[in-house]
């Protein structure tokens, strides 16, 4: 059953055409594992155009955990972010972050652990959860006969907009539970000196869902895989 499953999401795969509009996409939901939890992923549709990302993490049997939630407005060729919110607890120890886009008056308002202030909101910015998405969907948009070099977001980090290239490079096979997937891999490209590295392949029989993500901050590595995938 599941080599009748995969070799239908890959016969899939081959028909996908470029130019697919964005607003497209379908619910779905997703656990990647890691090597001491897991995360839960959820992105559900809440009214004609807006649209919900909702994850959970917990490592370590409930030592740190982590609920991240972002609302944003999907149309044709664009992502346009609504409210971002996360809650962390490492132990006892608790921290809350609020980022809100206020399209009408071009402002970005965050709180993010009592920082609080506001930056200018530009149209083509984007919040923590819809960067990965956006990328997703550029890639879905182009083909896999016409994929970029290279991918440039502007990204709300931190009380700042960090401009962020991504290298996009060939298919790969990546293992997981689920079996083996040809995956997009796309890395952000950092400065020869800066050790860190964030790395997703995205597998286009998944409608390019992510199915793999290292990600290096300089404190910590992790790895997740894909374990588990429902598109309604």
């Amino acid at each position: 059953m599941k080599k009748q499953y995969l070799f239908s999401l890959l016969l899939y795969a081959l028909v996908i055409s470029a130019n697919e509009p964005f607003d497209t996409i379908k619910p779905e939901t997703a656990t990647l594992q890691m090597d001491s939890g897991k995360m839960n992923v959820k992105m559900e549709k809440t009214s004609e155009n807006n649209w919900k990302i909702e994850s959970f993490i917990k490592v370590g049997g409930g030592i740190f955990s982590r609920t991240e939630q972002a609302v944003f407005a999907v149309n044709k060729r664009s992502i346009k972010p609504l409210i971002w919110s996360r809650k962390e607890r490492i132990l006892f120890n608790k921290k809350n972050y609020l980022v809100t886009f206020d399209w009408d008056n071009s402002k970005i308002i965050f709180d993010e652990d009592g920082d609080k202030g506001t930056i200018i909101l530009l149209p083509d910015y984007l919040g923590p959860a819809t960067g990965p998405l956006l990328l997703r969907l550029k890639l879905r948009e182009a083909g896999l006969n016409n994929l970029p070099n290279e991918i440039v977001n502007n990204v709300y980090f931190k009380g700042e907009i960090k401009r962020r290239t991504f290298s996009v490079h060939d298919l790969e096979i990546v293992t997981t539970p689920l079996g083996e997937f040809e995956a997009i891999k796309v890395a952000r490209v950092r400065s020869d000196e800066d050790p860190r590295e964030q790395i997703f392949w995205f597998a286009p029989a998944l409608d390019f869902s992510l199915i793999k993500i290292i990600n290096d901050d300089g404190k910590q590595k992790r790895e997740l895989i894909i374990s588990a995938y429902n598109s309604n």
